[in-house]
């Protein structure tokens, strides 16, 4: 009798041991996303290409992925450029870690995820995370030069994940003192100061259907060598204009009448930031449907979707606009300058609370700290909107 107790016993301590170690084992086993797979979706991708002046070029990849699955996600791997250097990943939070593994003609980092995606047998609520890879290129790969001044440069846009990618923005930003000419593809091309920056949009993008990419442009080598003198020049007649100005002593000259480009100009501006305000406001009116759970995942994805596109369209919109404005000198560029200063304070709330209401909704933040948190943005972005409204009436008033 008492071998068949110790013998009991021990095969109770060892079923103890077994599960302790099951236990521990688990989460490990559980962690980590590769490249590809049913469970894995990315729903929006940034990409940010950046010419110098020297002939370097930099790319920032900004992904937004998802945990569909059953299964935790503690990292993800992604595939890189053979040629990448300077490699670096990081999200809102600042740096994260990666390992980077070699094979064959290919190259791929693991890089681990500030928090890890917990997956959901009920397939109601899916973990999101958003971060940055941000790596260099060599020019003479992706640029070729047919003249002293005709340069094009040619990008695969595949990425990192094997996945389908359902919304896909590129950027593309010239040298200073470059001209674009001419592009593959269907793009929107503005002037930021004497940067040229051209825009793109994709659907629906994997590793298969990815485009190849094309932008034909001019540029004189020389331009980063007399730009310097240019600005000196520049400073020295703005200076002789403002001594002969003030000598001369001119008369105050009767109010300027406001042509009909400039009158299109202002009330487009302020139609667009109206219809900006109104999308915010349906923006947070939707989050705390959802929240609320009036809605569901689906119909909530579709519209934040829908809302997200034409506020990216009206930013790029405004933005032009905001150029135009400056180029002809308009005369209450002052009030045009606040309302810029507004929009970014709010963009810069929304991005918070946006990383808060994250938090939340995985489970790291508690309500009430939460909630705490949106009625203070709330209560700032009210006193910015209103700003925004106020200044909107005052340019209005100029065109009627």
């Amino acid at each position: 009798m008492k071998r068949d107790r110790s013998l009991k016993i021990e095969l109770m301590v060892l079923q103890i041991l077994i599960i302790i170690s099951l236990a521990a084992i688990n989460p490990l086993c559980l962690t980590g996303a590769v490249a590809s797979g049913e469970n894995l979706t990315c729903d929006y991708v940034n990409r940010e290409v950046v010419l110098d002046a020297w002939g370097n070029i930099y790319f920032y990849d900004s992904y937004r992925i998802q945990n569909t699955g059953s299964v935790k996600m503690g990292d993800v791997t992604l595939r890189i450029p053979i040629d990448a250097e300077e490699i670096s990943t990081y999200d809102a939070g600042g740096a994260l870690t990666f390992a980077e593994t070699n094979l064959n003609d290919t190259r791929e980092i693991k890089m681990s995820l500030r928090y890890p995606l917990r997956g959901n047998e009920t397939k109601t609520f899916y973990d999101i995370a958003a971060f940055t890879i941000r790596y260099t290129r060599e020019s003479h790969d992706l640029i070729s030069v047919d003249s002293w001044t005709h340069y094009q440069l040619t990008l695969n846009l595949s990425m990192g994940l094997n996945v389908t990618i359902q919304n896909l923005d590129v950027h593309i930003v010239l040298p200073e003192g470059s001209r674009f000419q001419t592009s593959s593809h269907a793009s929107n091309a503005s002037l930021q100061g004497l940067t040229p920056v051209i825009d793109y949009t994709f659907n629906d993008i994997n590793s298969t259907s990815a485009p190849r990419l094309t932008v034909d442009y001019e540029y004189l080598v020389y331009w980063s060598a007399l730009r310097p003198s240019l600005f000196v020049g520049i400073g020295v007649a703005i200076v002789g204009t403002l001594s002969i100005v003030q000598r001369r002593r001119k008369k105050q000259e009767p109010p300027i009448i406001l042509s009909d480009k400039l009158s299109r100009l202002i009330q487009t501006f302020t139609e667009s930031c109206d219809e900006q305000i109104l999308l915010w406001s349906d923006l947070d009116s939707l989050e705390e449907s959802f929240d609320d759970k009036e809605i569901g995942r689906k119909d909530y994805n579709r519209r934040k979707g829908i809302i997200l596109q034409r506020l990216r369209t009206l930013s790029s919109t405004l933005s032009n606009l905001k150029n135009e404005l400056r180029s002809i000198k308009f005369s209450d560029m002052e009030r045009v300058n606040k309302v810029d200063k507004a929009e970014t304070e709010i963009l810069m709330l929304r991005d918070t609370i946006e990383r808060s209401r994250m938090q939340y909704r995985s489970g790291r933040l508690p309500k009430r700290t939460y909630i705490e948190l949106k009625d203070d943005y709330e209560r700032k972005g009210e006193e910015s909107k209103k700003t925004i409204e106020q200044l909107i009436i005052e340019l209005k008033s100029e065109v009627s």
